[in-house]
C-alpha cells in the first residue's frame, strides 16, 4: 500500500509542476486525493480550476517553442487569464538571446533583426509601433511582475510570418518576421569560417610520426605512511614509465617494495575512425596476455550502474561537471579517470574537467544516454576483446561488429567466449553466438528503437531477446523481454521502466518479473515467480553559485533510500560539497562535508574532508591532502580516535633523454625543431638544402635557440592542446612566408619539426623575337603591344606586368618555387599566339633569376584583328 502511496503522491508532484497534467484527474478522484491527505488544499484548488476551466491570472501552461524551424526552448511559460493566454515578451526576448531592449517608466522599446527594426510598446498611452507603424490596443498587453505579458493574438500579428499553437500538445511553431540573434551570429559564425578556411590553407601543424621506438618519461613515487593507533609505519614505492614503442604508446608501472612490474600495455588511440587498440600483458604475480580494439563512448555500465570512464595524463586531477556544478573531484590512477556512485546516472549530460599537471585545462563532453549502437549507412563499428585464461589454460573474449544496412536499420554480429565451472570443479569453454538487428526512427517527432536478438550458446542453448525505447516528450519508456530455453532455470524475464525527465526534475519506474521452470526450494531465496518494482526520484535545483540535490527510491518491499546533497562554488576559493544519505529505511546514516581550493592548476591544491555515519563507531571523520607543485603530497587521515594515519611523498617526473629538465606532466612531448632554408620552396627538407643557425624558437611560454647545425630542443609540451610555433629570425631578408606554424602533441615522445625558412628572390625575364628581324621602331612598337601574367602553381594570378622596349620584364620579391608565365599579344599588326610557359624560380645566393622566353612572331597582318 505504501508503493502505491508512493506513485500516487509522485503523479501529484509531477502535476503541480507542470499543471498540465491535471486534466488527467476527475474532480472525485483529487477530492478523494485531498481527504487522504495526499494534497494540500492548495493543490486542490489549483488542480480544480484546472478541470473546471476556472483557473485566474496565476494559471500557467508551459509551451514548447519552435522558432524558425528550430526548437529554442520547452517550457516556454504562458499566462491564462479570463480564457485567453498571453506569452512573456521579456521571456521571449531571452529565449532569442535578444539583449537589445529596454523597458523604463512602463515603455518598452526593443531592436530586431539585422535590420534593427523598431519595436516598441506604451504601456501608458497602449500604443504599439513597429517599423515606423503604429497600432492601439486595449487590454491585450499588461505588465505584472516586472513581465511584459502579450495575447496571443497580438503576438502572432505582430511579430511573426506564420503561426502554430497546438493547446493538446502545448506546442507552438512559428516563423519570425525578423532573425533572431542566434541566426544572425551563425550567418557571421558561417562567414568567419569561409574567412577561417582560406586562412587555413597557410596553417602548418606539426606532430608525432609513429616510431618503432622513441625514449619517454620515467615517473618516481615514493609514499610513507604512519598509522597512530599501531605506532608503525610502511613504506611503498613505485616506477612508471611511457613512451614510444611499436608505433604505439608504452605505459608500464614497477612495484619497487615488491619486486613485481604492473600491466604492460601498448596503445594505439584513434587507431581507424574513433577506434582504439590496446595490446597488453596484465595482472602482477599471474600475467594473461590480452588485446582489444573498441570505440571510445566515456562510459560504460555494470547492471543499472554507469560508470564514467576516459584517458586523461597521469598525475591529473579532475572535476565532474553536471549543470555546470563540480559534484566530485577526484585524482587520475595510471592515466585512468572513474566517476560512479549516486552522482553518476543514465540519460544525462556530463563534462569531466582536466586539471593537467602543467597547468593546462582540458574539458571533454559525455553522454551517458544509451545508443544501442546504432550506425548510419555505410558506417561500421567495432568491439574487440581477447583475454589469456589461466584457470582455463586458454583464453576468453568477445567480437562485436555493427554495420549501418540504412540509416535506420543496424545489424550486429557477436561471439562471446568463456569458461564456466562445472559441478566437478573443472573450467568448460563456453562459446555464445548473438545476432542482432537494431532499428530506429521517429514518429510525429517521437523517437524510438528497436532490439530484436538471440544467443545461441554451446550445448544447444539459446535465449531471445527484444527490446525497445520510445521516447515521448519527457517521457522515456524502456523494456526487455528475454525468452530461455529449457537448459536454463529461468523461462522468462520482463523488465520494464518509465522515465519522466524535465530539466531539473526526474522520476523513474523499474519493474521485472522473472518467471521459472518449477518452484525452487526455499534455500535459493526464488519461488516460481519473482515480481520486483521500485520508484525513483531525482530533483535537481541550480540556483546561482548554488546546486541541491535530491534523491529519493523505495522498492517492493517499502526498503527505502534517500540522500540530499550540496554543491556551492561562491565560498571565497573553495568548492564545497555536503551530501546526506540515509539507508535501510533511514537507520543508517552517513553525511560528508568536503572543500577543495577551485584553482586546481596551482602550485598548491588541497582538501578537505570531514564526514559522519551512525553505523559502528559513531565518529566524525577528517581527512586533509595537500599537493605542492606535484613533486610533494602530504595527507592526515582521522577516521576517528586514535586511528589517524599520517602520509607523506615525493612525486617527480623525469623525460629519460634530458634529466635535468624539469617535466611537470608524463603527457607531454619533447620538441625538436630543425629551420632550413626552403630553397625550392616544397615545405619540405631536401638533403641539399641549408640549415639555419641561431633562430629563436618559442613554444607557449617555451623557448630555444638552434645550434650551429639548426637545432633546438623544446622540452615538456602538454599534449593535446594546439600551440603556436613562433620563430623569429636574425637575418632580416628570411621570413617562414605566409605560413602560420602550429605544434600539437598526441602522445608521449619526440616532435621533429623541419620549419622551412624562405627568402624572396626577384625574376628578370627576356623576351626575343626568335630570329626574325625587326627594326629598332619595330621592335618598340611590339614590346609595347605585349603584356605578362604570372600566375602560382595553383593558376592563381600572382601579378600583371608590361614590358620593356628592349623585351625585359621584372617581377620582385617572390619566393622560389613552380610559376606559370602567360605572355598575350593584343596588338593588330602581327599574328602571334598567346604563349604560355611553366617554369621553376631558383633561389641563386642573391643573384637574380634570368628566364628567356622565345616569342614565336607570324607574318604581318593587315586590316584585321587577331
Amino acid at each position: 500500500m505504501k508503493i502505491k502511496n508512493a506513485i500516487i503522491i509522485i503523479g501529484i508532484f509531477v502535476a503541480s509542476l507542470n499543471i498540465i497534467l491535471a486534466s488527467e484527474f476527475e474532480l472525485e478522484e483529487i477530492e478523494g486525493f485531498l481527504k487522504d491527505g495526499l494534497i494540500t488544499a492548495e493543490e486542490y484548488e489549483v488542480l480544480k480550476d484546472e478541470i473546471l476551466g476556472t483557473g485566474d491570472s496565476n494559471t500557467a501552461y508551459l509551451y514548447e517553442i519552435t522558432l524558425n524551424n528550430t526548437l529554442r526552448n520547452n517550457s516556454f511559460k504562458a499566462k491564462i487569464k479570463e480564457g485567453k493566454i498571453y506569452f512573456p515578451l521579456l521571456e521571449f526576448f531571452s529565449i532569442i538571446n535578444l539583449n537589445n531592449y529596454e523597458l523604463k517608466d512602463r515603455e518598452l522599446k526593443a531592436l530586431l533583426g539585422e535590420e534593427l527594426l523598431e519595436f516598441q510598446i506604451n504601456l501608458k498611452n497602449k500604443k504599439i509601433i513597429i517599423d515606423g507603424e503604429k497600432s492601439s490596443y486595449n487590454d491585450e498587453i499588461f505588465l505584472e511582475d516586472g513581465e511584459v505579458y502579450i495575447q496571443s493574438e497580438l503576438f502572432e500579428n505582430f511579430l511573426t510570418k506564420s503561426f502554430e499553437r497546438d493547446d493538446n500538445n502545448f506546442k507552438i511553431k512559428t516563423i519570425l518576421k525578423f532573425k533572431t540573434p542566434y541566426e544572425i551570429k551563425n550567418q557571421i559564425d558561417n562567414r568567419l569560417s569561409r574567412f577561417q578556411e582560406e586562412n587555413d590553407k597557410n596553417l602548418v601543424v606539426y606532430t608525432h610520426e609513429n616510431s618503432l621506438f622513441d625514449l619517454g618519461y620515467l615517473r618516481t613515487k615514493i609514499d610513507y605512511s604512519y598509522k597512530e593507533r599501531e605506532k608503525e609505519g610502511d613504506w611503498t614505492s613505485s616506477l612508471e614509465y611511457q613512451g614510444g614503442f611499436l608505433y604505439g604508446e608504452l605505459t608500464t608501472s614497477y612495484d619497487v617494495k615488491n619486486g613485481q612490474f604492473g600491466d604492460v600495455r601498448i596503445y594505439y588511440p584513434e587507431l581507424y575512425k574513433g577506434h582504439s587498440l590496446e595490446v597488453g600483458s596484465y595482472g602482477s604475480e599471474k600475467r594473461e596476455l590480452g588485446l582489444s580494439f573498441k570505440k571510445e563512448k566515456g562510459y560504460f555500465t555494470v547492471g543499472d550502474q554507469v560508470v564514467i570512464k576516459e584517458n586523461v595524463p597521469l598525475g591529473s586531477r579532475v572535476e565532474l561537471i553536471y549543470l555546470g556544478f563540480p559534484i566530485d573531484v577526484k585524482d587520475s590512477e595510471n592515466g585512468v579517470i572513474e566517476f560512479s556512485g549516486p552522482e553518476v546516472k543514465r540519460d544525462r549530460e556530463y563534462s569531466i574537467r582536466i586539471y593537467s599537471p602543467d597547468g593546462t585545462i582540458s574539458v571533454i563532453d559525455i553522454s551517458t544516454n544509451k545508443s544501442y549502437n546504432q550506425q548510419t549507412k555505410g558506417e561500421i563499428e567495432y568491439d574487440f576483446e581477447m583475454r589469456e585464461d589461466l584457470r582455463g589454460d586458454s583464453y576468453r573474449g568477445n567480437a562485436n561488429v555493427y554495420y549501418g544496412i540504412t540509416d535506420n536499420l543496424t545489424l550486429g554480429v557477436g561471439v562471446n567466449r568463456f569458461y564456466e565451472e562445472d559441478e566437478e570443479e573443472q573450467y568448460k569453454k563456453i562459446t555464445a553466438f548473438n545476432p542482432e538487428l537494431v532499428y530506429g526512427n521517429s514518429f510525429k517527432k517521437n523517437d524510438y528503437t528497436l532490439v530484436f536478438g538471440s544467443e545461441y550458446v554451446t550445448n544447444n542453448r539459446k535465449i531471445d531477446y527484444f527490446e525497445t525505447e520510445v521516447d515521448i516528450k519527457r517521457i522515456k519508456l524502456r523494456s526487455k523481454l528475454e525468452s530461455y530455453d529449457k537448459y536454463y532455470e529461468e523461462r522468462f524475464k520482463q523488465r520494464y521502466s518509465i522515465e519522466y525527465n524535465a530539466s531539473t526534475f526526474q522520476i523513474i519506474y523499474n519493474y521485472t518479473d522473472h518467471k521459472y521452470r518449477e518452484v525452487l526450494n526455499s534455500s535459493n531465496g526464488k519461488k516460481e515467480r519473482e515480481i520486483n518494482y521500485d520508484v525513483g526520484i531525482n530533483y535537481n535545483l541550480p540556483f546561482k553559485n548554488l546546486l541541491v540535490t535530491a534523491d529519493y527510491k523505495i522498492d517492493r518491499e517499502s526498503r527505502q533510500e534517500y540522500s540530499v546533497s550540496g554543491y556551492y562554488t561562491g565560498y571565497y576559493l573553495f568548492n564545497t560539497k555536503l551530501t546526506n544519505r540515509w539507508r535501510d529505511n533511514g537507520k543508517e546514516y552517513t553525511t560528508t562535508l568536503s572543500f577543495n581550493n577551485k584553482d586546481l592548476t596551482s602550485k598548491v591544491d588541497y582538501s578537505l574532508v570531514f564526514d559522519y555515519t551512525n553505523k559502528g563507531e559513531k565518529a566524525i571523520g577528517i581527512k586533509f591532502q595537500l599537493d605542492l607543485d606535484n613533486w610533494f603530497n602530504f595527507s592526515v587521515t582521522s577516521p576517528g580516535s586514535r586511528k589517524t594515519v599520517y602520509n607523506l611523498g615525493v612525486d617527480r617526473i623525469i623525460d629519460l633523454k634530458n634529466v635535468k629538465e624539469n617535466i611537470e606532466t608524463m603527457d607531454s612531448s619533447r620538441i625538436k625543431a630543425i629551420t632550413f632554408l626552403d630553397e625550392n620552396n616544397n615545405g619540405i627538407y631536401d638533403e641539399d638544402e641549408k640549415k639555419m643557425p641561431h633562430n629563436e624558437i618559442k613554444i607557449g611560454q617555451k623557448t630555444a635557440f638552434t645550434d650551429d647545425n639548426g637545432e633546438a630542443w623544446i622540452y615538456g609540451v602538454p599534449n593535446n592542446i594546439l600551440y603556436d610555433l613562433d620563430l623569429k629570425i636574425q637575418r632580416p631578408s628570411y621570413t617562414v612566408g605566409e605560413n602560420k606554424l602550429k605544434i600539437q602533441g598526441k602522445r608521449v615522445g619526440t616532435i621533429e619539426a623541419y620549419i622551412p625558412v624562405k627568402t624572396k628572390v626577384n625574376l628578370i625575364g627576356q623576351i626575343d623575337t626568335n630570329g626574325i628581324v625587326l627594326t629598332e621602331l619595330e621592335k618598340i612598337t611590339l614590346m609595347q603591344e605585349l603584356s605578362v601574367r604570372v600566375k602560382d602553381s595553383e593558376g592563381n594570378l600572382i601579378e600583371k606586368l608590361t614590358v620593356e622596349d628592349d623585351g625585359m620584364f621584372f617581377l620582385s620579391e617572390i619566393y622560389p618555387g613552380d610559376y606559370q608565365i602567360e605572355i598575350l599579344y593584343w596588338g593588330e599588326k602581327y599574328s602571334i599566339d598567346q604563349m604560355e610557359e611553366n617554369i621553376k624560380v631558383r633561389h641563386l645566393d642573391g643573384e637574380d633569376d634570368i628566364v628567356n622566353f622565345q616569342l614565336n612572331v607570324g607574318k604581318e597582318v593587315k586590316n584585321e584583328k587577331k
